[in-house]
């Protein structure tokens, strides 16, 4: 009965307890303090604070209806930084931390350039950010003493120390360190994980690409990135890459946010990147962040230089093969800028004489011309602290010409050949930006632009009598290309001290034309004229948005999570992709850090044509309704290691997939056509997985990277209409490449450059069997008489040799009183090691009697280059 009675009494306390604990309150434009006072008399709480703590919230006043005590609470406090603990009859009201915005932009001293990439880092706090694409950052830290390190490549270093307590501008100018041995730096170290927290993210100083040995005095990005680890080249002297194990046309090439849909020069030899006009280079081969989509491999991220806004500059450089000009300054004083820059070949000057010479001394009238030009031009506009306007143009160019006249003087009244052609291809677009900080915390870029890629050739045979008669009269014209308009917006949101939030979208509207073809024969006598028009035009809609946080959880983890979504509209078909992206990064200490990541892409457009050149009849097409989107998965495990502050070593495993894989195979053909090529390819799939490593040295005389990649990839087509549906080595598996890069300054007036790289060949496939087959039945005309019938049993079934090749380079400077001149010596394949292009198969029948043995001879295509060029800067 007494256990009863207290079990009783117990849960009459308790539900007592609990009913005390409903209140509900209603305050309308009420004060503070006041707020608290009537809790404290209906509630029987006690409020426990310092009085300090309520300045902050002195003259807000107080509307809610009809909520209980901890709804109340929050909405108080929510604005604050005071955070509340209930304890006992007691609630403690608590002052954390105060949190502020330091912001503004990096820029260069003398040229007033906004620099991309450059370090910000708290050294007390031990966080930092970097600078975005236009030279912004933000970095929120709490209240109090804070000692904020600026850094980037090829720059004095700085510092500011100061007390924070409120949100505060800092715009910071970095001094360039043009005279090392005169200037005494002090670089505070930076963590490498404050810049970049993903793998697979190349970043490098534009200077580099202008210091490693050149082909034929031009210096060139493409080439430059072809020595970091993962990243192979295609054929001898080739500036096209193909990229842990993917295809040419999977790789994307961007200036200021604008597609280039053919990044070289003369069939793949130069890249149409003129090194005076980028400031910044990004190349991503993993990891992609969720703002870059549409193509498999990689992007290649070029900024233009913007102009100095202090004062003019500029130079121009006179080579073996090409000459360039830039020039740079102000338009008005520290609010708007220039720069321009243009290159143009004489290939064709330089061989109209040589021609001329030639055809003197022959019947036969023969002339080949080709040049290639570009243009860059880049106007900035500064209308305030908060908006900046930029327009930007390219052009970007290809002519090549071929006139043959031909007579047979064996005869007394020789027929006449006339064989013309002319081919031009290239690029250019145009664009508009406007980047504005929206807010201390919010910063906005969107682009406006136009592109075109296009691609034409005419060709005219006429076979002619002696009296002027037309025996045989052929006509080709060709015309390839695609146009597309495109609005895209990007977001940067700083949501507080270690949260940054990256969204935005695009449209673009694709017109492709793959082939337009109008051809003529006719032959003397025939009754028939054979001519044929062909004009296809395909149209699409790309639309995409993408969100994907930044995430830094103390120092030790930071986590991109990211998600984009797709929707290519062609024809009467969609397709819709959602591609996750993710990557983490883990640090042990300032020292080592370790990174994965995973990435799905997509890509909705296809390259047919040649694998190992780039031709100018190359077509590109998009998906179709049998024609699906291509689809890659990777995964990268990666560990970094930064033993001082100007070294660096890493080592990435990857592991990536391909589906949907297009292989049309034709070859070189001059003029594939584009008619019914969808019953012409094959689809298959492609899988990928190597080890990559890469020791680099940064600043100081001497400095240069060694990198090695062991890695395999290989294709199969599982309707066994490639290979029987047997998997096969792609193209360009090489299993070892090794890198070697070396600059050594020993003055301000000579300095030396090496590299040296090997790979293990490519694949080729060739007949390793032959037989003679009859050309005609016994009995018949032609009985006796054979053809040889090659047979061919597998896809890339033959390696190459072994390709290595070392480059020299040497540049001495000298001071002018009006600028500094240049003269650059450069050996291309200095030990003249004669690498492989080609294999062309043959048989020895007088191996062992009668039985033969077969063997292939290389095709080679450069031996030791030497060259020179002289720059002049002012």
């Amino acid at each position: 009965m007494r256990a009863r009675l207290i079990l009783i009494l117990l849960i009459f306390c308790i539900v007592r307890g609990n009913a005390q604990e409903v209140f509900s309150f209603t305050f309308r434009e009420t004060p503070v303090e006041e707020v608290l006072e009537k809790i404290e008399q209906q509630t029987g709480y006690i409020f426990s604070y310092s009085p300090s703590i309520l300045h902050q919230l002195s003259s807000n006043k107080i509307s809610i209806k009809q909520a209980n005590l901890e709804q109340v609470l929050n909405f108080l406090f929510k604005s604050s930084n005071i955070s509340w603990e209930k304890l006992g009859r007691y609630i403690i009201l608590k002052q954390g931390k105060r949190f502020f915005i330091v912001y503004g932009r990096i820029y260069d001293k003398e040229s007033r350039e906004r620099l991309i990439g450059a370090s910000v880092y708290d050294s007390r706090l031990h966080v930092g950010a970097a600078t975005n694409n236009y030279g912004f950052y933000t970095l929120i830290v709490p209240e109090g003493e804070v000692c904020l390190n600026y850094s980037y490549v090829g720059y004095q270093s700085a510092s500011c120390q100061f007390y924070l307590k409120s949100d505060t501008v800092l715009h910071v100018e970095l001094q360039p360190m043009l005279n090392l041995d005169e200037i005494v730096v002090v670089q505070p170290y930076i963590p490498g994980w404050v810049k970049n927290s993903q793998p697979g993210q190349v970043e490098f100083p534009i200077f580099t690409a202008t210091m490693i040995p050149k082909l034929l005095g031009e210096s060139d990005l493409l080439k430059a990135v072809q020595l970091f680890p993962g990243v192979r080249v295609g054929m001898e002297g080739i500036a096209g890459i193909q990229v842990r194990g993917g295809n040419r046309d999977e790789n994307q090439f961007l200036i200021d946010d604008i597609p280039l849909y053919n990044a070289n020069h003369l069939l793949g030899f130069f890249s149409v990147f003129n090194s005076d006009a980028v400031k910044n280079v990004n190349f991503y081969k993993s990891s992609f962040p969720a703002r870059y989509g549409g193509h498999l491999s990689s992007i290649m991220d070029v900024r233009l230089k913007e102009g100095n806004l202090q004062e003019y500059h500029g130079s121009f450089s006179i080579g073996l093969l090409s000459s360039n000009f830039n020039i740079e300054g102000p338009i008005e004083r520290n609010r708007s800028s220039f720069h321009i820059t243009a290159r143009r070949t004489y290939i064709d000057l330089i061989g109209a004489p040589i021609y001329a010479a030639i055809n003197n001394t022959s019947d036969s009238k023969e002339k080949i011309g080709y040049n290639f030009s570009d243009i860059n031009i880049k106007l900035t506009r500064l209308f305030s602290k908060q908006n900046t306007i930029s327009f930007i143009f390219f052009y970007g160019n290809d002519h090549l010409k071929y006139k043959k006249n031909e007579k047979d003087s064996y005869f007394m009244n020789p027929d006449r050949v006339r064989d013309d052609m002319r081919s031009a291809w290239g690029n250019w677009g145009i664009g508009l930006r406007w980047d504005k900080m929206i807010s201390p915390n919010l910063y906005m870029n969107t682009v406006f632009s136009y592109n075109q890629y296009r691609a034409s050739m005419n060709k005219r045979y006429r076979h002619e009598t002696s009296l002027g008669d037309t025996v045989q009269l052929k006509k080709i014209h060709f015309k390839s290309g695609q146009k597309e308009w495109r609005m895209k917006s990007d977001f940067t949101y700083a949501l507080n001290h270690w949260n940054r939030l990256y969204f935005g979208g695009h449209y673009i509207y694709h017109v492709y034309v793959p082939e337009k073809r109008i051809t003529l024969n006719k032959v003397k006598d025939m009754e028939q004229i054979f001519e044929k028009q062909v004009n296809y035009k395909e149209y699409a809609h790309d639309v995409a948005l993408y969100v994907e946080d930044e995430i830094a959880i103390k120092e030790k983890w930071t986590i991109h999570p990211g998600l984009r979504g797709t929707l290519f509209h062609v024809g009467n078909t969609n397709y819709f992709s959602l591609e996750p992206r993710f990557s983490m990064q883990y640090n042990w200490n300032t020292r080592w850090a370790a990174k994965a990541s995973y990435t799905l892409m997509s890509q909705y457009i296809h390259q047919l044509g040649s694998s190992m050149l780039n031709m100018p009849t190359d077509l590109w097409v998009p998906v179709s309704d049998e024609v699906k989107p291509m689809k890659s998965h990777q995964c990268v495990l990666g560990i970094y290691y930064h033993p001082r502050a100007q070294w660096h070593f890493s080592m990435e495993g990857f592991y990536k997939t391909q589906a949907n894989l297009v292989d049309d195979y034709h070859g070189m053909d001059i003029t594939p056509e584009y008619l019914d090529w969808k019953e012409n390819v094959h689809f298959g799939n492609g899988r990928s997985f190597g080890l990559e490593w890469m020791l680099q040295k940064k600043g100081g005389n001497t400095s240069g990277w060694i990198n090695y990649t062991l890695s395999h990839a290989y294709r199969w087509f599982s309707d066994g209409s490639i290979n029987q549906g047997h998997h096969f080595p792609a193209k360009y598996d090489s299993r070892h490449i090794l890198n070697l890069v070396l600059l050594h300054k020993f003055s301000d007036f000579f300095d030396i450059s090496a590299t040296w790289t090997f790979n293990n060949g490519f694949y080729t496939t060739q007949p390793l069997e032959r037989y003679d087959s009859p050309v005609a039945l016994p009995g018949e005309k032609g009985d006796g008489q054979t053809d040889v019938i090659f047979h061919i049993e597998k896809r890339n079934n033959v390696k190459t040799p072994d390709y290595h090749r070392l480059d020299l380079g040497f540049n001495f400077h000298r001071r002018r009183r009006h600028g500094t001149s240049t003269w650059s010596i450069n050996l291309y394949n200095a030990y003249c090691r004669w690498n492989t292009v080609g294999l062309s198969p043959d048989f020895d029948t007088k191996y062992r009697g009668r039985e033969e043995r077969q063997y292939f001879s290389n095709d080679w295509l450069f031996p030791i280059i030497p060259s020179f060029s002289y720059t002049f800067t002012f």
